[in-house]
C-alpha cells in the first residue's frame, strides 16, 4: 500500500464482476502510489487510467490523456471492434477495414519472403491446411439422454482437513445441453468441470467411503480447455500453432491425455492403484495395459496385461466394473480414446 509504483499485468484476468470492482475502488484510492497497468478490459481502463499509452504494431509508444474512452475519441474509434483491435495491439486507421489491413499486411509479407526464398514460421501457420474429423454420432443415443452426468458427487481437495468444495452435486448434459456455469470466484465451477472431464476424482462421500457417480458416455469425444491452459501447453511455448497439433498428435491420438489417464497424477493416486491391485488385481499384481476391448450384451470388456506376468496367456478379461474397482478405469477410457 505504501510502494511508489505498483505495475499489474492483465490483473483481471479471472475475476468476476464484484471481485474487479472491488480492484478498481481501491486502486483508485492509491493517492500516492503511479499505477501502470496492462489491460485488455476497456472498462477497467476506464475507471483507474488517467493516461494511455498505445504500444503500437510498429513499435511505438503513443501518449494520449484521459482514460480508454478518451482514447477511442482521440483516436476517432467508433465501433467497440475496432476498440477491440486497438486493446490487441494492431493500428486503425480511420476509414480503413482491419480485416482488409491485415491481408495486406500478409500479401506483403509472402511477397518479401518469396523474393528472398525464405518463409517464415508464421506464414507458414497461416499458409498451412488444418482440418479436424467431423465427430461421429452417437448411435441409439436420442438428444434426451444424459451424455456426461455427476450424481451426489462431493469433493475436497484435502479430505482429511476439508473443507469440501462441491457437497451433493448432481448434473447432466445432453447432446442438446448449451450450458453456462455462472458464480463467485472460489465458488467451485472450474473443479465441477474437471470432475466431468475426469481430471480429478469425486471424494468420498460423509456418510459413506464410496463417492458419488461420474458418467460420460464409452463413444462421447471431449474436448477441454482448462482455465489454467498453460499448464497444459507449458513444453510447447516455443512452437508455432501448427507444430504443436503436429507434436501433440503425431502417433494419430492425443499423447498429452494418454499420459494423464495412463501415468498416476500423484504418489496418492499411486499408491492406491498399488493397494487396490493387491486386493482385486491377478496375484496382486498391477494393470500394465490394456490391449483389446469386447462388448457383451450391454457391458464393456476389457483384455488386461498384468505388470510381472509377461506370458500372453496371463492376460484376462475384466469388466469395467472390475477395473473401477482397482481404481484404474482411466486406462480403460485412454484405450477408448
Amino acid at each position: 500500500r505504501d510502494c511508489d509504483v505498483l505495475l499489474l499485468d492483465e490483473p483481471t484476468n479471472h475475476l468476476d464482476v464484484e471481485s474487479v470492482e472491488w480492484l478498481s475502488k481501491y486502486l483508485c484510492g492509491l493517492t500516492k502510489t503511479s499505477l501502470m497497468v496492462i489491460s485488455h478490459n476497456p472498462q477497467f481502463l476506464n475507471v483507474v487510467c488517467t493516461d494511455i499509452i498505445q504500444y503500437s504494431s510498429q513499435k511505438t509508444l503513443d501518449y494520449y490523456e484521459g482514460n480508454f474512452e478518451d482514447f477511442r475519441k482521440a483516436r476517432h474509434i467508433s465501433s467497440d471492434e475496432e476498440a477491440e483491435a486497438l486493446l490487441l495491439g494492431k493500428d486503425v486507421d480511420e476509414g480503413v477495414d482491419v480485416a482488409a489491413n491485415e491481408v495486406a499486411v500478409q500479401s506483403g509479407e509472402a511477397e518479401s519472403s518469396m523474393a528472398s526464398g525464405s518463409l517464415s514460421t508464421g506464414l507458414l501457420d497461416k499458409s498451412s491446411k488444418i482440418s479436424f474429423p467431423i465427430p461421429g454420432t452417437l448411435k441409439g443415443h436420442s438428444s434426451a439422454k444424459p451424455v456426461m452426468e455427476l450424481k451426489n458427487v462431493y469433493f475436497a481437495y484435502d479430505e482429511q482437513e476439508g473443507p469440501m468444495v462441491l457437497k451433493d452435486i448432481s448434473c447432466r448434459l445432453t447432446l442438446s445441453s448449451r450450458v453456462g456455469i455462472v458464480g463467485q470466484n472460489g465458488a467451485g465451477k472450474s473443479t465441477l468441470l474437471n470432475l466431468l472431464c475426469g481430471e480429478l476424482v469425486p471424494s468420498p462421500t460423509p456418510n459413506s467411503s464410496t463417492p458419488g457417480e461420474v458418467f460420460k458416455h464409452r463413444n462421447l469425444r471431449l474436448a477441454y480447455i482448462a482455465q489454467h491452459h498453460m499448464y497444459h501447453l507449458s513444453e510447447f511455448m516455443n512452437s508455432s500453432p501448427y507444430t504443436y497439433i503436429q507434436r501433440r498428435y503425431k502417433d494419430g491420438w492425443d499423447d498429452a491425455l494418454q499420459h494423464r489417464l495412463i501415468e498416476p497424477q500423484s504418489e496418492e493416486e499411486a499408491k492406491m492403484r498399488k493397494d487396490l491391485a493387491a486386493k482385486y488385481g491377478k496375484y496382486g499384481n498391477e494393470v500394465q495395459n490394456i490391449l483389446s476391448r469386447v462388448v457383451k450384451g450391454n457391458e464393456i470388456f476389457y483384455e488386461v496385461q498384468w505388470k510381472t506376468l509377461d506370458d500372453p496367456k496371463s492376460n484376462t478379461v475384466e469388466s469395467l466394473s472390475k477395473l473401477k474397482m482397482m481404481g484404474v478405469s482411466s486406462l480403460a477410457k485412454a484405450y477408448d480414446e
